[in-house]
């Protein structure tokens, strides 16, 4: 909480395509007025050639009440296409039956959870989702843990950001 959170949508499209991320609503790109004042479209490049693209969704100061569901729709003249992602922090086991039955009546490609009891002795078989790969990134040092559940046909990786030096 209170951190910085940034979620992409990559796409290769031909002929050019537009993206647009939904919060039920679709929440307008770098707008003072959008659906949700704490989130932030980065605005997408054209596309002009089938190579991958990205959008971003930037949270600025992440709070509880951006915990929800988050679309990102790409559409051409060709066709339309979209991935939802769930947000989730805290409470993950607690709450885990919660989770598999709200998994169970969406379409979620993706669902990103923190946690900050977690440690490395609860195994990754005992988070397990039907039809999602786990991706989990523990603290070294304390307790805690980042975790991406994606479906399985998916392809996600870890990227860790570079780190720089406080001002």
């Amino acid at each position: 909480m209170g951190s910085n959170v940034t979620i992409f949508c990559q796409w290769t499209a031909n002929p050019r395509a537009e993206v647009t991320w939904f919060r039920g609503l679709p929440i307008p790109q770098e707008s003072d007025h959008s659906v949700d004042a704490n989130a932030h479209p980065m605005p997408s490049s054209a596309v002009k050639s089938p190579k991958p693209r990205i959008s971003q969704l930037v949270f600025h100061n992440f709070r509880e009440e951006d915990m929800d569901e988050y679309s990102c729709r790409v559409k051409n003249s060709l066709g339309t296409t979209s991935r939802t992602m769930g947000i989730l922090i805290n409470g993950l086991l607690s709450k885990f039956s919660e989770l598999v039955l709200r998994f169970q009546s969406s379409q979620w490609d993706i669902i990103a959870v923190t946690e900050t009891w977690l440690t490395d002795d609860i195994l990754d078989s005992e988070l397990g989702l039907p039809g999602m790969s786990l991706l989990r990134r523990d603290r070294p040092t304390r307790s805690g843990c980042v975790l991406l559940y994606h479906r399985s046909d998916l392809q996600c990786n870890a990227v860790d950001p570079p780190v720089s030096a406080p001002d």
